[in-house]
């Protein structure tokens, strides 16, 4: 009975020389448990550890296209991968497309910025030329045009009659203020050489032609402004023949037959009978 204790004890305890071999791979959980229930310890695993490789980040557009490469020529066409190039393109031309947004944008606040001040400066030179235009309109209609002076040739009837038909054009050109043309047209006579040497003749024919246009009363107050001793025998006989003639229009008669018997002395003492201008 002794012996077969000690024969058990032998054969389930090894030398303490001889290590236990660890078990290789992983411990089964019925091992596990007949280790736990026979209060022995399990023997220690190596702990492996796991290394993860990290890679470099990527963007979207590398990591499709390097998919598109390694799946080879005919699966980069497929239908995703088309649609994944046609979303890089949109995104192009949507960057380009609000690169020129914006630049119109500028353009416009620029154009608005500027507006105004064109139109300040084009209404300042509307206002300029209105202003010279009313500006010249009263200057032209206000300015007498220069315009030689008409002259005298002499002192002779023949001349006297010339100047006449000058002054006569005057008056005509004149319209309605006819006689104010006559008037300046001597004035304008008197201011000349021959007009100083022959001013009796000069307003001579100034009477004349008021009394041939009607201006009876204006030929009477002119006729008083002529020395009758500068004037020529013919050119006196004129001279009493307009006042006989504008007095008769004017129902004076008495002045008119005053001035009727003083021409016809003229004209008897010239050596002939008559009367008139």
């Amino acid at each position: 009975m002794s012996d077969f204790p000690e024969s058990k004890k032998s054969s389930t305890n090894p030398s303490p020389d001889v290590a236990p071999k660890p078990m290789s791979g992983p411990i089964s959980a019925s091992a596990q448990q007949s280790s736990s229930a026979s209060g022995e310890q399990p023997a220690s695993t190596p702990i492996q550890p796991n290394i993860v490789p990290v890679q470099a980040p990527q963007d979207a557009a590398t990591t499709s296209h390097l998919q598109a490469s390694a799946q080879g020529p005919a699966a980069q066409f497929k239908t995703e991968n088309i649609g994944s190039w046609a979303a890089q393109q949109e995104d192009y031309f949507a960057e380009q497309n609000r690169k020129a947004e914006e630049k119109r944008k500028k353009s416009e606040r620029t154009r608005r910025k500027v507006l105004p001040i064109v139109f300040i400066v084009g209404g300042i030179i509307a206002v300029g030329l209105i202003i010279w235009g009313i500006v010249a309109l009263v200057i032209a209609l206000t300015t007498k045009p220069e315009v030689d002076a008409p002259t005298i040739s002499g002192g002779t009837s023949e001349d006297v009659n010339n100047y006449r038909d000058i002054l006569q054009d005057f008056f005509n050109k004149g319209g309605a203020d006819g006689i104010q043309a006559v008037e300046d047209a001597v004035n304008d006579t008197l201011n000349t050489e021959n007009g100083r040497e022959y001013e009796n003749q000069v307003k001579l024919a100034e009477i004349i032609v008021l009394q041939n246009n009607g201006f009876y009363n204006e030929a009477i107050d002119k006729s008083k402004n002529i020395d009758m001793e500068k004037l020529d025998l013919d050119q006196k006989i004129s001279f009493y023949g307009v006042l006989y003639y504008c007095s008769t229009m004017l129902g004076d008669n008495k002045a008119a037959n005053e001035y009727f018997m003083k021409q016809y002395e003229l004209s008897v003492e010239q050596g002939g009978e008559g009367g008139g201008a």
